[in-house]
């Protein structure tokens, strides 16, 4: 199948640099919806065959001028949402951010019990989202191309974890902006791998 992971438009959060996990999390902002159509326009004419969000709002908002344009229900999965905060929830400073992504980059080198203080740790974060990719693989078939609205930190976190051809390292370096896309292609039995990261080709030495 082929696997469409696409970050949520803009929120307040995004523009103030805050920690923001809680659910159900900010509302999209203007310049958030407009991207949100934006991407409907974008993917209007895909072969999408099934349209899946994380349980918080932004997500859900994003997918929703997407399914309209589809003529499909926006589909909401369990354990697609943003890797939880813990004690770094609403966080503003530079230190709340880097100490919110440390145990992210700790996973990425093969350390999956680091956890935020208050939170979870690696093990829980991939077994939540596997189960997720599970859930809408049976929805959509072998053949079939989902298109899936959650957030940055899982898509970064779950596709260097799960992608045979990409690194912790290339995730970190490649940021992806609201309403990019990583690309994928597999199931999750056989694996997965990125063909395409915000446009461009999967270049992974």
């Amino acid at each position: 199948m082929k696997l469409l992971l696409i970050r949520h438009g803009q929120t307040q959060a995004n523009i103030d640099g805050l920690v923001s996990s809680w659910a159900p999390g900010e509302e999209l902002t203007e310049l958030g919806h407009k991207q949100a159509e934006e991407l409907a326009t974008r993917l209007g004419d895909a072969a999408i065959t099934g349209v899946f969000s994380s349980t918080l709002v932004r997500a859900q908002q994003s997918a929703a001028p997407l399914a309209r344009v589809l003529d499909q229900p926006v589909v909401v999965i369990e354990g697609l949402h943003e890797i939880e905060a813990g004690e770094f929830e609403g966080g503003a400073t530079r230190e709340q951010m880097i100490g919110y992504l440390t145990p992210m980059g700790i996973w990425g080198q093969g350390d999956l019990t680091a956890a935020h203080p208050g939170a979870f740790d690696g093990n829980h974060f991939l077994a939540r989202f596997d189960a997720a990719v599970e859930e809408i693989t049976r929805k959509v078939g072998d053949n079939g191309t989902a298109a899936v609205i959650t957030h940055s930190g899982c898509i970064g976190v779950w596709v260097a974890g799960r992608a045979r051809n990409v690194t912790p390292e290339y995730s970190a370096s490649h940021h992806l902006g609201n309403t990019d896309i990583v690309e994928l292609v597999g199931d999750p039995v056989n694996g997965w791998e990125a063909t395409s990261w915000a446009g461009s080709p999967v270049l992974v030495p």
